[in-house]
């Protein structure tokens, strides 16, 4: 048998084993189909495609270092339902990706604290506040002779305040944007008894909208007292 001869027959059989180890692995594999996949322009394409099918893929996780298998299935969901990546595979265990996610997630929601931390100012949502006092004591005012509280107005641009009439003088609820603070006043009629201050509630010190909401209930409550012994009085 000739040199030539031999290295024909040799390269037959290699052949033969290439294609016998490419139908075997296609049979184990499942097929790739590139019109699912995410647009990528490249020159070179990764090797899953080149082959045509996706097969098993063992690694080592990248944090832990346990041996694990990213199978041609969960090949096939990341590239074609996911649309991953072609570039990309898999580099964690399931555990440790998970972790990672946990930890990103309490991240973004630490950062996101902090900066709902550098908005908040002692004076933020004050007409609110004001208005959820005037609601909370309306009854109270009626009920001590004074009319309902009509409208919050500004003051020089110093405070919100709203007010409320009675036939000795004003009922006067307002907010200090300067100190923010929310006071409450009786504006007499009487020379002898012109500001009468009922409650203050200071809210320099709050760090949120929770600490603000602390400070209401004491504030509303000393209000309350007072506008119950006026109408004490008014009884009488």
């Amino acid at each position: 048998m000739t040199r030539k001869r031999r290295h024909e027959e040799r390269a037959a059989r290699l052949k033969a084993r290439a294609e016998q180890d490419e139908r075997e692995a296609r049979a184990q594999g499942i097929p790739v189909d590139p019109t699912k996949l995410a647009p990528k322009s490249t020159y070179n394409p990764p090797e899953f495609l080149t082959r045509g099918y996706y097969l098993d893929y063992a690694f080592n996780c990248r944090s832990c270092g346990v041996p694990q298998l990213w199978t041609a299935a969960q090949q096939q969901w990341w590239y074609e339902v996911a649309k991953g990546d072609i570039f990309s595979t898999a580099s964690q265990c399931r555990a440790c990706r998970q972790a990672d996610r946990e930890k990103k997630a309490l991240e973004l929601a630490r950062a996101a604290d902090l900066r709902k931390a550098e908005l908040f100012t002692p004076n933020s949502h004050c007409r609110q506040f004001l208005a959820k006092v005037a609601v909370e004591i309306a009854p109270d005012l009626n009920a001590a002779g004074f009319s309902p509280l009509a409208r919050i107005t500004h003051r020089a641009g110093r405070a919100v305040a709203t007010e409320a009439t009675r036939f000795d003088g004003l009922f006067s609820l307002s907010w200090c944007l300067r100190y923010a603070r929310m006071t409450a006043e009786r504006l007499s009629n009487f020379p002898e008894i012109r500001v009468q201050e009922i409650a203050i509630a200071e809210f320099v010190g709050c760090k949120d909208r929770a600490d603000q909401d602390q400070q209401l209930p004491p504030f509303i409550a000393s209000v309350r007292i007072f506008l119950a012994d006026l109408r004490a009085r008014l009884d009488s």
